[in-house]
């Protein structure tokens, strides 16, 4: 198996899905899917904003401007070969600060000790994968609704409680810029962040 693996290019990742369209993934990361915690309980929003903190390690200005060029939004990022390899591959850069008042840097809770959370809605990268139709991807939320009576997962409450949402970067969206992905190790996932509002 070694031996085979070294025939592989090493700029494109050994292992790969055959996806066609990217998941998403929320941070924190919990062990379910629901974010939880009490404001006057600071042991369990602390290690939320513990793993916030060391995932976006990565998307420090400084670290993105030494990995990353900087690329003219609105367009693809496409580098093609041309007959000869175009290796590495460049990745635009996607600095922290673009993540407003979720990036942690003016609220170092991220809004979790004023019972205002910033959740990250992370988009898993896909090789190749063009976002739809030469148009910026937008990441909206909503909660989820019942679609059955028998859907006891969702409480209707829970839905009620839900109150305004601010987006960052703006509206959610994702510019064409950060796609299609190369596999390139130091690019980063591209994101968006929701401030959720309880009422």
């Amino acid at each position: 198996m070694w031996v085979m693996l070294q025939t592989v290019d090493p700029n494109i990742p050994k292992y790969q899905d055959r996806l066609s369209v990217p998941g998403m993934m929320i941070r924190p990361k919990t062990d379910a899917l629901e974010i939880t915690y009490n404001v006057s309980n600071t042991e369990v929003w602390e290690s939320y904003v513990k793993m916030l903190n060391n995932f976006l390690g990565a998307y420090n200005n400084s670290k993105q401007v030494a990995a990353n060029e900087f690329c003219r939004p609105g367009q693809y990022n496409e580098q093609p070969d041309n007959g000869v390899l175009n290796i590495p591959k460049r990745a635009c850069q996607f600095n922290r600060t673009m993540l407003g008042d979720c990036s942690g840097l003016n609220d170092t809770s991220y809004g979790y000790r004023d019972g205002r959370p910033c959740v990250l809605v992370k988009m898993n990268r896909v090789i190749n994968f063009y976002a739809g139709a030469n148009k910026t991807m937008n990441i909206s939320c909503f909660p989820k609704k019942k679609k059955t009576p028998l859907d006891d997962l969702i409480k209707e409450e829970d839905a009620q409680k839900l109150g305004e949402m601010a987006m960052f970067p703006a509206n959610g969206n994702i510019d064409l810029m950060y796609f299609p992905y190369y596999g390139k190790k130091v690019q980063v996932s591209n994101m968006a962040w929701s401030i959720l509002e309880i009422n």
